[in-house]
């Protein structure tokens, strides 16, 4: 089994969960060395989320599955055809992640003779991500709109905040078309 180059990207650890703004498909492959239209593969794919203490409901896709009710938390893709490798997909774009919160995903798979990429109590990939898919906020203070001063700018202040995940920098641009033209990148971006 192999998970897309974006889920496979995603932190093997809880301390370093990757901050994503979607987890709209789960996806991937599974190979397996017997390619006939016999051997039906099962890709196997469950959602902890940590802060909840629940597992999501591979069929509501809401988070409501107790820890002790766990394996009825796997989603079962059923993977038919003649091909050697199959594609598998799960929408997810319907589920309730929350800002702020750390997932697991968990996957592994199995081909019909019962071989098996890992089991559900210890399954071939365990990703750790971060939900945010709120946009951080910006003002600028000074200049006032419409009061920039002759040919000169002294100050450029403003605020920036994001509730979820911090701010990580901002950028701004000044131009006085066609001449003249300043970029800057505030990197990283200091909360004061």
């Amino acid at each position: 089994q192999t998970l897309s180059a974006a889920l496979n990207a995603l932190s093997n650890t809880d301390a370093g969960a990757t901050w994503v703004t979607s987890m709209n498909l789960i996806d991937g492959s599974v190979e397996d060395n017997t390619a006939d239209g016999l051997n039906v593969y099962k890709s196997y794919l469950r959602i902890w989320s940590i802060n909840q203490s629940k597992y999501l409901d591979p069929s509501a896709l809401t988070f409501t599955i107790d820890p002790v009710n766990g394996a009825q938390a796997w989603k079962t893709l059923s993977l038919t055809g003649a091909n050697a490798v199959r594609n598998f997909s799960w929408n997810t774009s319907a589920a309730p992640f929350i800002g702020g919160f750390r997932y697991l995903l968990e996957a592994y798979a199995v081909d019909g003779a019962a071989n098996s990429t890992g089991t559900a109590a210890a399954p071939r990939f365990t990703k750790y991500f971060r939900f945010d898919n709120d946009a951080p906020t910006l003002s600028v203070s000074t200049p006032v709109a419409g009061n920039y001063g002759l040919d000169s700018l002294e100050r450029l202040m403003g605020n920036s905040s994001d509730p979820t995940s911090s701010v990580q920098n901002v950028e701004w641009n000044l131009s006085r078309p066609p001449l003249f033209k300043w970029d800057k990148t505030s990197s990283p971006w200091l909360e004061q």
